[in-house]
């Protein structure tokens, strides 16, 4: 019984040791959060894929992998356009989308 407690305490002091990664890590993947800074809704697209519509002042994120990506911003027939955003490993990428600037 004393060598079973013994070997279930080691058990317990070896994986409470261990690093646990995150997700991102091991899924190689950043997060891109965009916001609008508008008075219209804005759709947003991700390589041409349309990924979400933001309301005015909202803010939503997009999980991606690491890699270089190009972001547009349409609102009515107007176009704001992001290029060569660099997303790293566990990187959140923030951008503000103000077609008055």
């Amino acid at each position: 019984m004393k060598a079973l407690l013994i070997f279930l305490f080691l058990g317990v002091l070896a994986f409470s040791s261990c690093n646990l990664k995150e997700s991102c890590e091991m899924n190689h993947t950043g997060d891109i959060c965009i916001t609008n800074d508008n008075d219209v809704k804005v759709d947003i697209y991700v390589e041409s894929v349309k990924v979400f519509e933001l309301d005015v002042n909202e803010t939503k994120c997009v999980t991606k992998p690491v890699g270089v990506y190009n972001i547009r911003c349409v609102r009515n027939t107007r176009l704001k356009e992001y290029n060569n955003i660099d997303l790293e490993e566990c990187q959140k990428k923030e951008l503000v989308v103000n077609f008055y600037e």
